[in-house]
């Protein structure tokens, strides 16, 4: 991939969206130590992503703030969250079952449309536990019971970490195990990304 562009905003249900221009994402050459926690130089030039809130009040800033990158090699996607609780009692992780999906627990979800068509994503999601959870999204999630299917397991990893108010993550996604268009060196995808605290919601 020569140059990417993605689409974000805050969530990808409930049929509210924030859209943008394309964003371009970095192309780095290595010096990411994949261990959850994205301190490393090639991290620190990366502009972050803007989360606004979804519920219960959509479009304004978070109580709780996060910290969210991109960046791409020859191989993978990475995507890396620090989450910040402003009460570290707050941070809540039930579970390292593959799929488990419950409410009980705090949430960073990366939602990617491979083919930027706005219907179908491929979705994964890791708890504070690190747990992997994947899924296929088609129509929109215009139907919670038939139209996300968590049989769907893809080859990716996640790390995370837990230290004093913050809990972060680091997602690797290879670029083999997703299906994506590539027009004139440029690969354009849509993504969401949800950062969920559960004691909040």
């Amino acid at each position: 991939m020569q140059a990417t562009g993605f689409y974000y905003c805050v969530y990808y249900f409930h049929n509210k969206f924030i859209f943008t221009e394309p964003i371009q994402v970095v192309r780095i050459n290595g010096g990411i130590t994949f261990d959850g926690i994205p301190e490393e130089e090639a991290w620190q030039s990366i502009k972050p992503v803007k989360m606004l809130m979804h519920i219960p009040i959509f479009e304004i800033e978070p109580t709780e703030t996060a910290t969210i990158k991109m960046v791409y090699d020859n191989e993978y996607l990475y995507v890396s969250g620090l989450l910040y609780y402003k009460d570290p009692s707050m941070i809540r992780a039930i579970s390292k079952k593959r799929d488990y999906n419950k409410g009980s627990c705090d949430w960073f979800a990366v939602y990617l449309d491979s083919y930027n068509d706005k219907q179908n994503a491929w979705w994964f999601m890791t708890n504070p536990n690190g747990l992997r959870s994947d899924a296929a999204v088609k129509n929109d999630y215009a139907d919670p019971n038939n139209d996300i299917t968590f049989s769907w397991n893809s080859f990716w990893d996640v790390k995370t970490a837990i230290k004093d108010s913050i809990w972060s993550t680091e997602f690797r996604i290879p670029f083999s195990s997703l299906r994506f268009q590539n027009q004139e060196g440029k690969t354009k995808m849509g993504i969401n990304i949800a950062t969920v605290c559960c004691g909040k919601n």
